[in-house]
């Protein structure tokens, strides 16, 4: 096995970048960095690579945040229009979300969504249970 490369090659940070794609896109929990499933598969695809802590990733993903809400800024600074649509549903595990969506037309007229926030709501806000009668008002 060679040396191992800086964090601050650009190999490392395109593997880097790929790991980030993976927790981001597919949802994964940050300790996947360090399961040893992982690791295996990294000294395969990529001995050389620094293998780095979750909370390295974490950093990682919280600066790919960062630019996306950056770029999404400029990006509806630059809308004439917009409609914003909310949802509200319950998971099948029985918690509740609210999320809020922009739908637009950019400036080259192509269409586009981009999710603004999707939040959890309390437990007792959304949801009635066969033991419990429903509020009223």
């Amino acid at each position: 096995m060679g040396k191992k490369m800086a964090f601050t090659d650009a190999k490392a940070k395109q593997i880097t970048q790929r790991i980030v794609d993976c927790v981001v896109e597919d949802l994964r929990p940050m300790s996947l960095v360090e399961g040893r499933g992982f690791m295996k598969q990294m000294a395969t695809v990529a001995p050389n690579y620094p293998l780095a802590t979750a909370d390295y990733h974490t950093e990682q993903v919280k600066n790919r945040y960062a630019v996306t809400v950056t770029a999404l800024k400029e990006k509806l600074f630059k809308v004439q229009w917009i409609a914003i649509t909310s949802d509200l549903w319950t998971s099948i595990s029985q918690h509740a979300y609210l999320s809020v969506t922009a739908h637009f037309v950019n400036e080259t007229g192509r269409f586009e969504t981009c999710l603004l926030d999707c939040v959890e709501l309390p437990a007792d806000e959304h949801a009635v249970t066969g033991s419990q009668s429903p509020k009223v008002f």
